[in-house]
C-alpha cells in the first residue's frame, strides 16, 4: 500500500528547475534594470532642480536690486554728475556718496586672473563685477540712536537738495514736514561677483566699511552684465545700445537697464554637457567638464531711471 502511493508522487525535474532559476534571473534583471534607471531619472531631476532654484533665486535677487538702484527716498533732485565714479572697493565718506549718486549702477568686465576683490578675495577669472548704489527702503526716525558710522539721507519734493550725513551726526537731519522730522534711510551699496571657488556672492558697505562677502549660491560658471546706456535720458522715449565696461563717465551716468547672464552648473556625472557651447553677451562658452549646465538671461531696468518707452538696440 505505501509503496504505491510513493509511484504517484510527482516532482520537478532538472530542466524545469533550470527554466525557472533563469526567468527568475531575468526578472529580478529587469526589476533592478528599472530600479537604477529610476535612480538615475531621480538625480537627473534632482540636478536640473537645483540648477533651476539656484538660478531663479539669482535671477530675481539681482532684478530687484538692479530694479531698486538709484532710489534714495523722496527726493526732487536731479542728480548731475559732477566727478568720476568712485572706485568699487572705495570707502565711501559723505561726500562721496553724494558723488556716487549720479552713478546707481557701476561694474567691471572679464576680471583678470588672479584679480583680488578689494585685495582680499580672488574672483573666477573671465566674470564680472556690478555694483549697485541705492538707500534703504526702510525709514527711520533722527531723533532716535542712528547707527554712528551709517550714511543716512534725508530728503523731501519740497527740498531740492537732500542733506547726506553720519548718524552721530543726527542734529544735521533738520527737514521738517509739519511738526515732525523727516524720516532719513540708510545709503546702501552693494558688490555682486563670483569668486574663484565658483560661488556667486555679494559685499555690502555697511557702518562705513565693506562688510564680509556672503555665499549666495554655489556651481556658478560664469557671470557677464552688459550695459543699457540710453542715448536721451530724460526725454519721454529713448533708445539705448547695450555696452560693456569700459564706460565713459557719462555713459555710465546714462545707463538705464541691465542684461544679466548666469551659466550655472551641477556636478552631477550621468547628465553630461562636455562639450556643449553656450552663446550669450556676445562670447562663446564651451563646456569642459562634466555636469548639467543651464543658462539664465534676464533683462533688468533701472525703474528710477527708465523713461515711459524705450528701444533696445543690441548693436555694439
Amino acid at each position: 500500500m505505501w509503496l504505491g502511493q510513493c509511484k504517484n508522487v510527482g516532482g520537478y525535474s532538472l530542466i524545469e528547475l533550470m527554466v525557472a532559476a533563469c526567468l527568475g534571473l531575468i526578472i529580478i534583471s529587469a526589476i533592478q534594470s528599472m530600479s537604477s534607471r529610476t535612480l538615475e531619472v531621480l538625480g537627473e531631476i534632482k540636478a536640473s532642480s537645483e540648477v533651476l532654484e539656484n538660478g531663479q533665486y539669482l535671477s530675481g535677487l539681482l532684478s530687484d536690486e538692479i530694479g531698486m538702484a538709484g532710489f534714495y527716498g523722496d527726493l526732487n533732485h536731479t542728480f548731475t554728475a559732477s566727478s568720476a565714479p568712485p572706485h568699487v572697493c572705495q570707502i565711501m565718506n559723505k561726500q562721496q556718496v553724494a558723488q556716487a549718486m549720479s552713478y546707481p549702477i557701476a561694474g567691471e568686465d572679464n576680471v583678470a586672473s588672479g584679480y583680488k576683490l578689494c585685495s582680499t578675495e580672488t574672483l573666477l577669472p573671465g566674470t564680472d563685477i556690478i555694483v549697485v548704489r541705492r538707500a534703504s527702503v526702510n525709514q527711520k526716525n533722527p531723533r532716535y540712536r542712528l547707527k554712528s558710522k551709517e550714511i543716512y539721507i534725508q530728503g523731501t519734493w519740497a527740498e531740492p537738495n537732500p542733506i547726506i550725513e553720519y548718524g552721530r551726526n543726527s542734529a544735521a537731519f533738520k527737514l521738517t514736514k509739519g511738526i515732525e522730522r523727516v524720516p532719513v534711510r540708510a545709503w546702501q551699496q552693494t558688490v555682486y561677483y563670483v569668486s574663484e571657488d565658483n560661488v556667486f556672492k555679494r559685499r555690502r558697505f555697511l557702518k562705513g566699511q565693506y562688510s564680509k562677502s556672503e555665499p549666495l549660491v554655489d556651481g556658478v560658471q560664469d557671470f557677464q552684465v552688459e550695459y543699457a546706456v540710453s542715448s536721451s535720458e530724460g526725454t519721454p522715449a529713448c533708445n539705448v545700445i547695450f555696452l560693456t565696461p569700459p564706460l565713459t563717465d557719462k555713459q555710465w551716468g546714462k545707463v538705464v537697464a541691465i542684461r544679466f547672464h548666469l551659466l550655472a552648473r551641477s556636478p552631477w556625472r550621468r547628465l553630461n554637457h562636455k562639450g556643449k557651447l553656450f552663446n550669450y553677451a556676445s562670447k562663446t562658452y564651451m563646456v569642459e567638464s562634466d555636469g548639467y549646465y543651464q543658462l539664465f538671461t534676464a533683462l533688468a531696468p533701472i525703474m528710477n531711471k527708465l523713461p515711459r518707452r524705450i528701444a533696445f538696440d543690441d548693436e555694439k
